[in-house]
């Protein structure tokens, strides 16, 4: 099936910028759905999301949750960012951060090397004990305990926001037979966004005439499943690119 028309849009956190250029658009757009880019819910600090989650779980549990949210669980650069979470959410409770053993030595669940360290001192230096807890106990404040990964804590997931997503959009057609979440939508940015908040969302079917919008996320491609495409005049098609 042939698409006449086809633009590109790029979203991001930065200032609105729309360039026009021969047969496409490109647009820088500044987006939120609360309060500085976080989704409902989540507190702002430095370019990146924090949510407090009270369903305590084992270390492994909290990392699947926190995965399940499009984010991952906390993880600290400076002593700013760990001041911030203790005074925010951890005063007088203890909770998983993204820390673990592996198998010598700690890393971030996000790949990084441990730089910024906040521990207990002494600490560290029980090889059994492979998860790390921020704790207040005692006058302890915000500090680091590494803790056995099958007790069960709150925990806290952060999400940067310094990611840009890009979306092409084709309008006049949608995908159908994929469909894994349907929500009102503003604006199709708004659309967009939800895409980007939903882990397994790769494509989106966005219908204005309906009040309010009309949004439907996708796991799926138009080019995976070309059986799927139907002819919608009033509909548009955002594809993460």
């Amino acid at each position: 099936m042939e698409v006449s028309q086809s633009w590109w849009i790029v979203l991001s956190l930065a200032s609105f910028q729309v360039h026009f250029l021969p047969f496409q658009v490109v647009a820088l757009v500044s987006f939120s759905s609360g309060s500085n880019g976080c989704a409902p819910g989540w507190v702002f600090f430095n370019a990146s999301c924090y949510k407090l989650f009270n369903d305590k779980g084992t270390w492994s549990e909290a990392r699947r949750g926190c995965e399940a949210q499009g984010s991952h669980l906390l993880t600290f650069s400076s002593a700013e960012e760990n001041d911030f979470v203790y005074k925010t959410f951890t005063k007088s409770k203890s909770v998983w951060i993204g820390l673990h053993r592996n198998p010598v030595d700690f890393y971030w669940v996000t790949g990084e090397d441990l730089v910024y360290k906040n521990w207990i001192i002494p600490n560290g230096d029980n090889p059994d004990e492979k998860c790390v807890e921020m704790t207040d106990y005692g006058s302890y404040n915000g500090k680091w305990n590494d803790l056995g990964c099958e007790n069960n804590l709150e925990y806290i997931c952060e999400e940067e926001k310094s990611r840009e997503g890009v979306f092409e959009i084709k309008r006049g057609v949608a995908l159908y037979n994929h469909v894994i979440s349907e929500v009102t939508s503003l604006t199709d940015m708004d659309c967009a966004l939800q895409c980007l908040h939903t882990q397994d969302c790769k494509s989106t079917n966005y219908y204005s005439s309906f009040s309010p919008s009309f949004c439907q996320l996708n796991n799926a491609v138009m080019e995976d499943f070309s059986d799927d495409v139907i002819e919608e005049e009033d509909a548009a098609y955002y594809v993460k690119l």
